[in-house]
Order: C-alpha cells, then structure tokens, then sequence
C-alpha cells in the first residue's frame, strides 16, 4: 500500500519505500515506476560526468545527474520531470545527519557496516592532487574533484576495501561527510591547501564548494556554464 515517502519542494511522493538499500516504488497514479539503490559507485561516477566549471567553482548539472538516478530505475520519459526532485532526494540519501568524528581514529555506523576512518597521509594527499590534476581549454587547471574526493575516502576508510563500492546512498552521504570533516576540519589551514601558491589557487576554487558540500546534497547546485575539459587518464572512472 504506498504511503507518502517525504515532501521535496512542497510536492509530497508516495509509494513503497524500505530503506535506501533497496528498491524505492513511486506512486504516480498511472506508470510502474521505481529506482534503484544508488550505490557509492554510482554516485561517484555520476559526479564526474555531471560537475561542470564555472566562474565560482564547480557546480552540478541538476538535470543530467537526475537522469542518471533515474536511468537506474524505470522512469518514464514523461514521468522525468516530476520525479526528478525524488530522484535527487534518494541519491542524496535523504537528509541524513553526519556522524561526528573525534580525534585520529574513530568508528561510525553506516547501517549496513561500520567503518573505522584514518586522516589520509601527507603522501597520500599530494598523490591524490597530482593525479587530479585537470587542464581546461584556456589553460587554467583545476582539480578533478570527484577523483580527489574518491581518493580521500579510499584512504580514510580503506578497511571497507570492496564494500565501499556498494553503500547506498545513506551510508554514501554519511560516509563522505564524516571523511570531509576528518580531513578538512579547516580547509585554511588544509595541507593540500598550503602546498604552493598553484595547488592553493587550484584547490580553493573546486574542493570547498564541491567535496565538502556537493558530495551529499546535490540538489543545493544550479544549472551548469561551462564543461570541464577532462583528461582521459586523469579521470577515467
């Protein structure tokens, strides 16, 4: 029997849900329509192909990264729109509260699993920053944030080794919360931040707004202006 599921920008959605680990069923009166789970790996290849450059930054092309969630359920075509702002609710994981983080080492509970985090190394940062690295066509370089922010958390929780892949999107936005603030408690004082007037410029314009922010709240980023101009072996998923 559906039952509403939440209110997402004053439209309340019904339908059959049990949790993000499974399938989520919506109500719309005349279509069978559902979504998948949307996995850690989904979420991070979605933000690689959906971030786009801009004068303030990155921000995410709302539209297209919908359509991906909802190319992973059965949506269709003139359903999209109206399901969109669900779509993006279920990647985001709801509204889930971060897990606090204290001192070097700690565990949170991630449903399913729990993870014991480490602040990633010196080493380990500047390897993620260099492999990050992204020419545009003018000549600017800007950080593949995504890659970076996947590099952080493989780090920072490398004891989940292939379960990362397949968190949902809960465990997802709890999980990348909790590195962020693990890692950049202070992005003035972050190390990657401070290595070199190049890597500060670079790094100031991507991860604040992006990795921090982005990760588990899609739906706070507007339209796109701009494509960044990837480099295969730079960020080939």
């Amino acid at each position: 029997m559906p039952s509403a599921i939440v209110a997402v920008d004053g439209t309340v959605f019904t339908g059959q849900f049990h949790g993000f680990g499974h399938r989520l069923g919506i109500d719309t009166g005349d279509s069978d329509v559902w979504l998948d789970p949307w996995l850690y790996r989904d979420h991070m290849a979605a933000l690689k192909d959906c971030a786009f450059a801009s004068g303030g930054g990155l921000e995410l092309d709302r539209q297209r990264f919908a359509d991906r969630i909802m190319d992973r359920g059965q949506v269709p075509a003139h359903r999209r729109d109206a399901v969109a702002p669900l779509a993006l609710w279920w990647a985001a994981g709801g509204e889930p509260i971060a897990a606090g983080v204290a001192g070097t080492d700690d565990t949170i509970d991630l449903g399913s699993t729990r993870a014991r985090l480490r602040p990633w190394t010196e080493r380990e940062r500047l390897a993620a920053l260099l492999a990050a690295r992204v020419d545009d066509e003018s000549g600017q370089t800007w950080l593949d944030a995504t890659g970076y922010l996947d590099a952080m958390t493989r780090a920072s929780a490398a004891g989940l080794g292939t379960a990362l892949d397949t968190l949902d999107s809960w465990a997802t936005a709890i999980l990348l919360d909790a590195v962020v603030a693990l890692n950049i408690p202070d992005p003035a004082n972050d190390p990657v931040l401070g290595s070199g007037p190049a890597a500060r410029a670079m790094a100031e314009r991507t991860l604040r707004r992006y990795a921090a922010r982005l990760a588990g709240h899609p739906r706070r980023f507007g339209r796109p202006r701009r494509r960044i101009s990837t480099d295969s072996s730079i960020c080939s998923r």
